[in-house]
């Protein structure tokens, strides 16, 4: 796939996989979260699952056999409570720098306070991570409700507040504290919370703090080393599954469209390379800075300038914005030819 300029009086030309071609005067570039990645060196055999989304890829590990899985996020849940329910001795051992899960979310909430939520907000101008930290455990510890509350508040808020962070605060973040904010944003429905207790309490499902420094074959399977504190531990499993989410470098991506785009220099990496370089409009940055006035992104492209914008409530904010622009430079276009 391919985006060119020209094309039968359209401004750009794009080119389909089957060689099919569509001629447009606007691209929106909304391809959503990048292809899992490996954290590790992986066996390169049937027995690591690099995408459990992928239709029928945990079909053949429902067979009764131990499952290790990188990372502990929801998607490992989903997983850890499919496996188990397709066959009664599955045991999953989950794997993460942090071996932290999901919080549960509270359903039914709290009666609200009589007190608003206190609500995060800075004037323009840099912030600082240490300041931005102190203001929202103070705004917690005063809110008399369910700290979810004051988590839930803030989230309309963080695209902003990602803007006025300097580069190296948000590196700061990613480094060290984005999964904190993880698992306290993306919560757990109350009954898959009490299904992963349950296989916790059954010991049908471990977690394990650590590092996956190899994982490879062994017969009839795949043994995983996992590093932590000076210590490492072999967990000899049948399966290994790939549960750590979207990957976070789009320069490593081999998405085709994305590949060339990249390549080509119609498009370059966000500063944190989490996404594509756009300006605050979406509008694609080339190689060398230039924004585009017909390609645009949205959703999760955009996940370095905005950081929040993969859930539907943020991209359905910026489609509208997008969609009001896109009408705007269309009406122009019809006035200017019309003159």
């Amino acid at each position: 796939m391919a985006i060119r300029r020209g094309g039968h009086g359209r401004a750009l030309r794009l080119h389909l996989a089957a060689d099919g071609r569509i001629d447009a005067d606007a691209a929106v570039l909304a391809t959503g979260n990048l292809p899992p990645a490996p954290p590790c060196p992986v066996p390169q055999d049937h027995r690591y699952i690099a995408d459990p989304w992928e239709p029928g890829a945990l079909a053949a590990a429902a067979d009764g056999r131990p499952v290790a899985v990188l990372g502990t996020g929801l998607t490992m849940l989903d997983v850890a409570i499919a496996l188990t329910d397709a066959h009664p001795q599955t045991a999953v051992h989950a794997i993460s720098r942090h071996a932290l899960l999901p919080r549960e979310h509270h359903w039914p909430r709290p009666a609200a306070a009589v007190n608003p939520v206190p609500v995060i907000r800075r004037p323009g101008g840099a912030l600082r991570l240490t300041t931005l930290i102190r203001d929202i455990r103070a705004s917690a510890a005063a809110y008399p409700g369910d700290w979810q509350d004051t988590v839930d508040a803030l989230r309309p808020h963080i695209p902003g507040l990602w803007q006025q962070l300097s580069a190296a605060d948000r590196r700061l973040f990613l480094r060290h504290l984005a999964r904190y904010w993880e698992v306290h944003r993306h919560r757990l429905p109350p009954e898959t919370a009490r299904r992963a207790a349950a296989l916790a309490s059954a010991g049908r499902l471990t977690v394990h703090r650590g590092q996956v420094t190899a994982a490879g074959d062994q017969h009839d399977g795949v043994r995983v080393r996992v590093d932590h504190g000076g210590s490492s531990t072999d967990l000899a499993t049948g399966w290994l599954i790939n549960c750590t989410g979207p990957a976070t470098d789009i320069t490593t991506t081999a998405d085709p469209l994305r590949r060339y785009l990249l390549d080509c220099g119609l498009a370059r990496p966000d500063p944190l390379r989490l996404g594509l370089d756009t300006d605050a409009r979406g509008a694609l940055r080339d190689a060398g800075g230039r924004p585009a006035s017909d390609i645009v992104a949205l959703g999760p492209p955009l996940r370095g300038r905005w950081y929040e914008t993969t859930a539907i409530p943020e991209i359905r904010d910026q489609a509208a914005a997008l969609a009001r622009h896109l009408l705007t430079t269309r009406a122009h276009a019809r006035r200017g030819s019309a003159a």
